[in-house]
């Protein structure tokens, strides 16, 4: 995922997909091949679910926005620790 051209062929596949069989599981697993990732593979999954949210099922659009709940969540708890045991170290 971190080759845009691998990204742009892989886009062209689901947005066959989104009108034919993508479930949710392969919305969750393309949603998971970003986490934990180099930033390059984040940002690239994230532009590729962004152009194909256009095309998504409501059902599935909804799902997107729930992924993008718990990533922005798990952000701010990491966020939070950091400045935690910053404040910890610091004092």
């Amino acid at each position: 995922m971190h080759q845009p051209q691998y990204v742009e062929k892989l886009e062209k596949i689901l947005r066959f997909l989104i009108k034919e069989t993508l479930t949710l599981k392969d919305l969750d697993k393309i949603w998971e091949s970003q986490l934990n990732k180099h930033e390059a593979i984040e940002k690239n999954v994230h532009d590729l679910l962004s152009r194909l949210a256009w095309d998504f099922t409501p059902e599935q659009l909804d799902h997107l926005f729930s992924c993008f709940e718990v990533f922005v969540l798990l952000l701010r708890l990491q966020t939070f620790i950091l400045i935690f045991f910053k404040k910890l170290i610091l004092e």
